[in-house]
């Protein structure tokens, strides 16, 4: 009976750590910044959304690689032509 309790102890402050750990992540600046770039890249993945995020946070267009390689402009865009 003892170990059942040691073991409910346990599973609680896990659980209690992971609810804390949970709250300060929503409550961040960082996953505010984060919900800010996902909200003007939608369209990309979560690991382009973060990359992003965390490389440019107040990036508000992207270039395609091969435009930003080859120095081509993109009609598009307005500002590239």
């Amino acid at each position: 009976m003892a170990d059942a309790k040691t073991e409910k102890q346990k599973v609680k402050e896990i659980t209690d750590k992971l609810e804390e750990g949970l709250k300060e992540l929503f409550e961040s600046e960082k996953y505010k910044s984060y919900l800010s770039t996902m909200s003007k890249f939608h369209n990309y993945s979560f690991n382009n959304t973060l990359l992003i995020a965390l490389q440019r946070p107040d990036a508000t267009t992207l270039a395609e690689a091969e435009q930003q390689l080859c120095g081509k402009p993109d009609s598009s865009v307005p500002w590239a032509s």
